[in-house]
């Protein structure tokens, strides 16, 4: 897909149909050339790939706003990686095309309830029995000058529980 004259690559094609919890993020960075590659005159492509790294419980204090114990009140922490692959020119009558590549980490909180049929979050997680799973939904890149890059992904995380059974059966 080309936006802006630029070929992005990496927007998930398809999306779950149903999504239980999930967190959009909009992750703007600024992408450094190293000091050693040359100028950059004009992106060609920018490709991004995610992972997530890690995910733990963490508790979220009850504000009072529900009597009900499944309230949304424990925060998933998801640290999620960010793979950047840039292509871009030089500006000179040679076009050759550089490439460089970079790593980001990002964290996010996901609310979630203490409980899903039952059993505690913590332990649904500790069993693997929640797929957390990050799309990418847009891509944007744009130079801000000879030496980087402005680029702006919109990332939704979900977290669905793999089977509606309960882990100890």
């Amino acid at each position: 897909m080309v936006i802006d004259g630029v070929e992005v690559i990496g927007i998930d094609d398809e999306f779950p149909d149903y999504l239980e919890y999930f967190q959009e993020e909009l992750v703007c960075n600024t992408l450094y050339k190293p000091a050693e590659s040359p100028s950059i005159h004009k992106i060609v492509s920018l490709s991004v790939d995610t992972s997530i790294v890690s995910s733990k419980v963490l508790d979220a204090p009850d504000r009072g706003l529900s009597n009900s114990k499944n309230y949304l009140n424990r925060r998933v922490f998801v640290e999620v990686n960010l793979y950047f692959r840039l292509k871009y020119t030089k500006n000179t009558t040679q076009q050759y095309i550089y490439t460089m590549n970079e790593e980001v980490t990002k964290v996010f909180y996901m609310s979630m309830p203490k409980y899903l049929d039952n059993t505690p979050i913590e332990d649904l997680l500790r069993h693997n029995k929640i797929n957390i799973t990050s799309y990418i939904a847009d891509i944007y890149a744009k130079e801000k000058d000879e030496n980087s890059i402005y680029t702006r992904v919109l990332l939704f995380i979900s977290a669905n529980l793999k089977n509606r059974y309960k882990i100890y059966q």
